[in-house]
């Protein structure tokens, strides 16, 4: 059980950055010329690039689990477990 609650939140944020990146792909359409495209389609990539260093570079090293919780009074509270 402790395998699953550790690999599927990694799995799912691989699987959420692989579809983000398929979107960098629109980039190819139109009349510009070729190194124009591969410019958009570098700039289309940063968002899945932060995603991954977050994925690879925070949690693998610090494993923490973030929750948010409403209370009682609508106040956000932040629980980091680990």
């Amino acid at each position: 059980m402790n395998r699953v609650l550790f690999w599927t939140p990694r799995i799912l944020m691989i699987l959420f950055i692989g579809f983000i990146s398929l979107f960098a792909l629109d980039s190819f359409a139109g009349n510009q010329s070729f190194p124009e495209k591969i410019g958009g389609f570098i700039i289309h990539l940063i968002p899945s690039a932060v995603l991954l260093f977050y994925d690879f570079g925070i949690t693998y090293n610090y494993q923490y689990f973030i929750l948010v919780k409403l209370d009682e009074t609508k106040k956000a509270i932040i629980l980091a477990t680990r």
